[in-house]
């Protein structure tokens, strides 16, 4: 009887493990033999060994800007991004007038496509016709680069994150509405 409870429980959970195996284990383990080859898809793959890794600590001048980038990111956006989901969710909290439709427009941007959102978001910070320079321009002042400058591309970035963040804001209402007054 046993035997059959596991065998039974393996098989409802299969498509799971057979998915985990197909697009996560056996992806990772292939990047990891394939950084030690070089390889062009047109021809077989060539063992290098660490070649590849010293090429890319040593000689390229674009990984120093990808680490300084993503640990940038790490150290502003994650925490940024934390720190609204948790505002917007005690604000969600309250017993406010149309709390249900203040919920699903903070979870919105969660579920709408990354493409759809990039295009917004180029709209919205555009120099010349995006709604943030018109806005700026009727109070007389200078569109903002918001993407094209180097010094507020990064910050820009982070607030497009920030924008998105409906699934943690469900998480955190859920934690709070357990929590007793």
């Amino acid at each position: 009887r046993e035997t059959r409870k596991t065998a039974l429980g393996l098989l409802f959970v299969s498509p799971w493990i057979l998915g985990f195996l197909a697009f996560t284990v056996y992806p990772v383990f292939a990047s990891l033999y394939y950084s030690f080859t070089r390889y062009d898809v047109l021809r077989p793959p060539k063992y290098v060994g660490l070649e590849n890794y010293r090429d890319m600590l040593l000689r390229d001048d674009l990984f120093p800007v990808v680490i300084s980038n993503t640990l940038y990111f790490v150290i502003f956006g994650v925490p940024a991004g934390i720190v609204v989901a948790f505002l917007i969710a005690n604000l969600l909290n309250n017993d406010i007038r149309a709390r249900p439709t203040f919920r699903t427009i903070f979870f919105i941007p969660s579920i709408v496509p990354s493409v759809s959102s990039a295009m917004v978001w180029l709209w919205i910070y555009n120099t010349q016709y995006g709604l943030i320079a018109s806005v700026l321009r009727s109070l007389g002042m200078q569109a903002i680069p918001w993407l094209s400058s180097p010094q507020l591309a990064k910050p820009s970035l982070v607030i497009i994150q920030c924008w998105a963040q409906g699934s943690a804001i469900i998480i955190f209402l859920a934690a709070l509405q357990d929590v007793p007054r």
